[in-house]
C-alpha cells in the first residue's frame, strides 16, 4: 500500500505532506480507484494517473492542494458543481477552490479549463468548514479536528477512509473520478523525533511508502547530513532489518547504541546502495 504520511503540528515530523491539524500525525494511503494503481511520488505527494489526466495531492491542515495535468490533445475541464468532499462520516460536501471569495462560496463556480499538455495547481476546500465569525470575516476549520487525548484521536480516525469526487469534463465526456483514502494509522507527536535523551536518531524527515522509507529531507548537524544519504532516497534496510513501516524503522534504531557505526541500505536513483552511519543520540 502506497502511503503518504501527513503531519499535524507547526513543523515537519517523520512525515511527507503537510500541515493538519495540531496534536497528531496520520498516515494516508489512496485505496480507489483501483484501475491503474496509484503511484507514489517521492516529492512528497500522493499521485494517481490514467491515459487522460495526471494528479497529485497533498494534504494541509485545512485544505487539500493538488497538482491537475492533463495529457490529452483536448480541454479539460473541472466541473466544480459537480464535485465534492466525502468526509470520514460519508457525508459530501460542496467544496471551493482557489480563487472563489469566501462570500461567494455558495454560488455557481465557472469551470477551470486546462489546456492540452498543460497543469494547474489548485486546492479543494469544503465550503462547510468556511464560518463567518463575530465581528466579521471568516474562519477555516480542520479537515480532522483534534479530539482532545492522543488516544481518542488514533482510536477514531485510524481506519476510517474520506474521499474527494472531482466531476471532469474531457473532451465534452464527463468522467466522475472518485478519489478513496484510507487513514491507516495515526501517530502521537513523540514519534516525529525521540523523546528523552539518549535515544538514537538520524534526524530526517521521512515516512513509509510500501517497501521502505522515503526520506524527504535531512536536516543539519545530525548523523544523516554526515552521509551521503539525500532527500529522495529510500530506506530499505537498517543493520539487514527491512523497515517498511514507522514501527520497523523505530524498532531497528531502538538496538543501536550511542556511537556504534551502523549501515543503511538505500534506493538511491533506482540504484542500492549502503551508507554507513555513527549513531548519535537525541539532545533536548
Amino acid at each position: 500500500m502506497k502511503k503518504c504520511i501527513i503531519f499535524l503540528i507547526l513543523g515537519i515530523f517523520l512525515s511527507g505532506c503537510a500541515t493538519v491539524g495540531p496534536k497528531f500525525y496520520m498516515a494516508i494511503s489512496m485505496i480507489e480507484p483501483r484501475e491503474i494503481y496509484p503511484a507514489y511520488d517521492q516529492n512528497g505527494y500522493i499521485r494517481f494517473e490514467d491515459d487522460n489526466i495526471r494528479i497529485e495531492f497533498v494534504f494541509s491542515e485545512r485544505e487539500i492542494g493538488f497538482n491537475l495535468e492533463n495529457k490529452s490533445n483536448e480541454p479539460v475541464k473541472i466541473l466544480w458543481d459537480n464535485s465534492a468532499y466525502i468526509d470520514v462520516f460519508n457525508t459530501s460536501h460542496r467544496i471551493m477552490h482557489k480563487g472563489v471569495r469566501y462570500i461567494e462560496r455558495d454560488r455557481v463556480q465557472p469551470p477551470t479549463s486546462i489546456a492540452p499538455n498543460t497543469s494547474i495547481v489548485d486546492m479543494i476546500l469544503p465550503v462547510d468548514n468556511v464560518i463567518s465569525v463575530y465581528g466579521g470575516g471568516w474562519e477555516t476549520a480542520l479537515l480532522f479536528p483534534t479530539l482532545g487525548e492522543e488516544e481518542k484521536n488514533e482510536q477514531f480516525y485510524k481506519g476510517k477512509q474520506f474521499g474527494i469526487l472531482m466531476a471532469l469534463d474531457i473532451n465534452n465526456n464527463v468522467k466522475n473520478y472518485l478519489f478513496k483514502f484510507n487513514i491507516d494509522d495515526v501517530l502521537a507527536p513523540r514519534y516525529s523525533s525521540p523523546t528523552k535523551e539518549g535515544d538514537v536518531y538520524l534526524g530526517i524527515m521521512s515516512h513509509a511508502v510500501h517497501d521502505g522509507i522515503m526520506v524527504m529531507h535531512v536536516f543539519p548537524d545530525t548523523s544523516a547530513s554526515k552521509t551521503n544519504l539525500k532527500k529522495g532516497d529510500k530506506i530499505l534496510e537498517i543493520n539487514g532489518k527491512t523497515v517498511n513501516s514507522m514501527k520497523t524503522f523505530r524498532d531497528a534504531l531502538k538496538v543501536i547504541k550511542a556511537g556504534e557505526k551502523f549501515d543503511i541500505v538505500v534506493l538511491k536513483n533506482n540504484q542500492r546502495e549502503i551508507i554507513s552511519v555513527v549513531a548519535e543520540v537525541y539532545k533536548k
